[in-house]
């Protein structure tokens, strides 16, 4: 059997529908962040929650539809490692919080069957697409040590804060730079735990080829999220330092993806172009 690194078809006919939704509703969210008891599966306050979860919507939109056209397994299993915490996190949120959703509506049934099923359907996809995973060659082109103990380190203090925002709302209420529900700290911590999961992901999977689909997604994210903070200065509590944490920790996160772009994106395609030249040859 060839380890191609293809997706097999199922997984790409379960993924695709989710790049859709991902890619109407984040910007819906974004743009429209005081329509969510007409549009969402729960009405979101402030407006700077909503924006957060249509920004992460719209980093999945982009990622999913990259990742999709690559048809790379390596590169979506580390998004798939990732998204499984975030997901578990999701219906666990909902769970939890039914009382707060708009049952018997459409966009619940979208929710709630989008994040009942990828829990379970996301282990399927990585036992089916495991046997077509290309191995490591050692010319493949890898982060180097220091930045993968460095996003280890990262992804760990991440996950904590995200685990810490998910058990803790209250807590996480008193500290965050805008007001927060005990539902919105459960799904903001599970968006912090997806971060904190690739961060830590990258320390065993060190390809560049496995992030290079989910880099700019990740830059738009960030580039996404500092806008919309800008536009929603009025919800932030600019009493607290973490609401000047934020917009630092977006802007550094913002310099370090276009710096990660502009490092190994010309290696890899020098990698490229020397490997096509030697295979012509």
């Amino acid at each position: 059997m060839e380890r191609d690194d293809h997706l097999v078809l199922l997984t790409r006919i379960a993924l695709w529908p989710l790049a859709v939704l991902s890619a109407i509703f984040g910007p819906l969210l974004f743009l429209l962040p005081n329509r969510t008891d007409t549009l969402w599966a729960w009405q979101i306050r402030p407006d700077m929650s909503a924006v957060f979860v249509g920004a992460g919507y719209i980093f999945g939109a982009c990622a999913i539809t990259t990742l999709l056209l690559r048809n790379q397994w390596h590169a979506l299993n580390t998004a798939a490692v990732a998204t499984w915490v975030f997901s578990t996190a999701m219906l666990a949120a909902t769970l939890l919080h039914l009382d707060r959703f708009f049952l018997n509506t459409p966009q619940f049934y979208v929710w709630f069957v989008i994040y009942l099923a990828l829990p379970f359907a996301l282990p399927v996809a990585w036992f089916l697409n495991r046997r077509y995973s290309k191995p490591r060659d050692p010319s493949d082109l890898v982060f180097e040590a220091p930045i993968r103990y460095a996003n280890l380190l990262l992804g760990l203090v991440l996950l904590g804060f995200g685990l810490f925002l998910f058990f803790n709302p209250s807590g996480a209420a008193a500290i965050w730079p805008w007001q927060l529900t005990p539902l919105m700290s459960r799904v903001i911590g599970g968006w912090i735990m997806f971060l904190g999961m690739g961060g830590i992901v990258i320390f065993f999977e060190p390809r560049y080829t496995a992030y290079r689909a989910l880099i700019p997604g990740t830059l738009v994210w960030d580039i996404a999220l500092l806008v919309g903070s800008l536009l929603h200065l009025n919800d932030f509590d600019f009493t607290r330092t973490s609401s000047w944490i934020w917009f630092i920790v977006l802007i550094l996160f913002t310099l370090g993806n276009i710096g990660a772009l502009a490092r190994y994106e010309p290696l890899y395609r020098r990698r490229a172009q020397g490997s096509a030249a030697r295979a012509t040859a």
